[in-house]
């Protein structure tokens, strides 16, 4: 594979530069995992900038800063495996194996084994090569091939799709569902998401996902609840598509019906069960901030538990969530708003995914909903609590830059009071 390499990037003939990128495509395919950690790590050594070229042509350009400096400088910090990739994609299969290498090579990441310039050298490529321009909108429907609507079983990460009925009653009428596909990647879904038409925002994910729920006439819908939103390929992770997908789906959505006027979500909290449960975070939940937050309720927790601690009443009412509902709901979703507006993962950014997803795409925070979610899965990493956003096209660009710039999140009139108790208390 070293030689494969080294004569791919010296080979001048299309026809024999076509031939050693399909030699090396299969080679990668026949590979185990410790045949691939040294595939990596010879890309790392053989494959790298050269320091001393790069030291030089930035010399150059400091000494005398001008369109050739600066292009022999841009030419000498960029990898060779770069122009590495570049050839490999133009074979057959190209485009379909280097999303596979950088799929295991986020697999080996997640062990403990690092290859950040590799990974960032494919990150680089995949923006260009997976920008929207390249992207293909398709809306899928229960007439779409069997073997999309199979991936799309197997690709659901958000609320799982139980068989084939399940799916049936996602592509009804009431229905929609989106995907992006891209040229190289035939019938491979991008990117997803499945869309219920109803009246109002909904806080419960059952009467979205029943499948026997009655089926309403999308003309007489006048909401638009985005409830699943999935990427389909590990290897174009940290790859964004679904700010895109929202807002032509919108779009697509709007000019089939009219009567469509409220766009929004139903979204889950997937770390906040996490989050409550890190004391150690200075920027989430510590223990002095978790007491002052559920200070209002001490009462009503620590009588129902029968614990003079409210911290310790709260996490052992926790552990039977549903009965305790009652109880609960009040200081969940307290906590819930404090979590997605004011809680700071270790890197300083939200801690929350989906909230960074759809704050940054411009969305409205508007209803927090505890129990929203009472499937096992929704239990354990949101505590059972849904959050609605809410896409405003008035609003999108306005919010976006003021979360962005400024790290503000825009809030609905009905949050407001729990914006100002949670500011005073966090």
């Amino acid at each position: 594979m070293q030689f494969l390499c080294h004569h791919l990037l010296s080979s001048r003939g299309e026809a024999s530069q076509t031939a050693l990128a399909q030699q090396i495509i299969t080679a990668y395919a026949a590979m185990d995992s410790r045949e691939r950690v040294r595939f990596f790590e010879m890309l790392c050594s053989d494959f790298s900038a050269d320091g001393a070229t790069v030291a030089h042509a930035a010399s150059d350009y400091l000494l005398s800063p001008s369109p050739g400096t600066l292009s022999a400088l841009s030419s000498a910090v960029e990898a060779p495996r770069q122009e590495l990739f570049r050839r490999i994609n133009t074979a057959p299969g190209g485009t379909e194996t280097l999303v596979r290498m950088r799929r295991d090579l986020t697999a080996l990441s997640s062990s403990g084994v690092a290859f950040e310039a590799v990974d960032a050298d494919l990150k680089h490529l995949f923006r260009s090569w997976f920008n929207r321009g390249f992207l293909r909108l398709e809306r899928i429907s229960w007439q779409t091939s069997a073997l999309i609507l199979e991936k799309l079983i197997r690709y659901e990460s958000v609320h799982e799709i139980n068989g084939w009925p399940d799916l049936r009653r996602r592509l009804q009428v009431d229905r929609r569902c989106f995907a992006f596909f891209h040229p190289t990647l035939l019938d491979e879904p991008i990117i997803f998401v499945e869309v219920a038409l109803g009246n109002m925002l909904s806080s419960s994910v059952e009467p979205l996902l029943d499948i026997n729920a009655p089926v309403l006439d999308p003309k007489r819908a006048d909401t638009a609840i985005f409830y699943s939103i999935n990427n389909c390929q590990q290897g174009l992770r940290n790859i964004q598509f679904g700010n895109f997908l929202i807002k032509q789906v919108a779009t697509e959505i709007a000019a089939e019906l009219p009567n469509i006027k409220v766009f929004g979500t139903l979204s889950p909290l997937p770390r906040f069960s996490l989050a409550l449960r890190d004391p150690q975070n200075e920027h989430g939940f510590t223990p002095a901030r978790l007491g002052r937050l559920l200070a209002d309720y001490s009462a009503e927790l620590t009588a129902a538990a029968g614990k003079s601690d409210t911290t310790l009443a709260f996490f052992s009412l926790l552990d039977h969530p549903v009965a305790n509902r009652e109880v609960l709901a009040a200081p969940l979703e307290n906590l819930a708003f404090a979590y997605l507006t004011k809680a700071r993962g270790y890197d300083g950014r939200l801690y929350d995914p989906v909230a960074n997803f759809h704050l940054s795409n411009g969305a409205r925070l508007e209803r927090v909903n505890a129990f929203g979610n009472l499937r096992p899965y929704g239990l354990e990493t949101s505590v059972g609590v849904t959050v609605n956003y809410r896409y405003l096209p008035s609003e999108f660009e306005e919010n976006h830059e003021r979360f962005v710039r400024e790290g503000r999140i825009s809030v609905s009139g009905n949050l407001l009071r729990a914006k100002s108790l949670v500011a005073a208390t966090w």
